[in-house]
């Protein structure tokens, strides 16, 4: 069953703390971006484990292999469930993310093209599956290839909007139902539930 994952996409801490608090019921993964770890650090992923739920990491890392590693390591010590590396880093890169997990953390999610663009993602996942890692971040209609392609993946699909929602600046766009009936193993929501008149309402339909 395909599991959601709401992206804490706040400036403050107190607000994702209230959403945590709103969802844990349903909602078992959270995603912690740029916007609140480059503010709190440790801190935010802090307020996920104090609830007993996990963490995915959206880093998408992209730089030098031995970086990219420690990088990591680093979040294998705090045993955050996934991480993101983005493809276009290379293959030693994503070689050294892997070989810093530890008992197999965090999961490696290779980033393929950005919901926000419009490209192929095939290639790039190629890179990804050489390395091994656990899943793709990948949207729109690439996701019924990629799962095709690699059936024991764990396919993470952003851009999720209900219908007849805006697509703000998402190019390649799936309603929740058509990601999963592509194949989606998590579906990355924060927005679309945000805006819900009735979130938690919103988050049972779709379970």
């Amino acid at each position: 069953m395909a599991q959601i994952i709401f992206a804490l996409d706040f400036d403050d801490i107190k607000e994702a703390k209230r959403w945590i608090k709103r969802l844990k019921r349903y909602v078992n993964f959270f995603k912690i971006g740029y916007q609140l770890f480059t503010k709190y650090g440790i801190d935010s992923l802090k307020v996920v484990k104090d609830e007993g739920k996990d963490i995915f990491l959206d880093l998408k890392l992209f730089d030098i292999p031995e970086v990219c590693g420690k990088a990591v390591e680093n979040a294998a010590k705090f045993v955050v469930y996934s991480i993101t590396v983005h493809l276009l880093s290379g293959k030693k890169a994503v070689e050294y993310a892997k070989k810093s997990q530890i008992n197999g953390y965090p999961h490696i999610w290779g980033v393929t093209v950005l919901s926000s663009l419009k490209g192929d993602s095939l290639k790039l996942a190629e890179i990804g599956a050489k390395c091994d890692v656990e899943g793709f971040i990948v949207s729109g209609e690439d996701v019924r290839r990629l799962k095709r392609k690699y059936p024991e993946k764990e396919i993470v699909v952003p851009g999720i909007r209900p219908k007849g929602t805006s697509r703000h600046t998402h190019k390649k766009v799936l309603t929740p139902e058509e990601a999963i009936k592509l194949g989606a193993d998590f579906l990355v929501m924060g927005r679309a539930i945000r805006e819900a008149k009735y979130p938690l309402r919103f988050i049972k339909s779709i379970i």
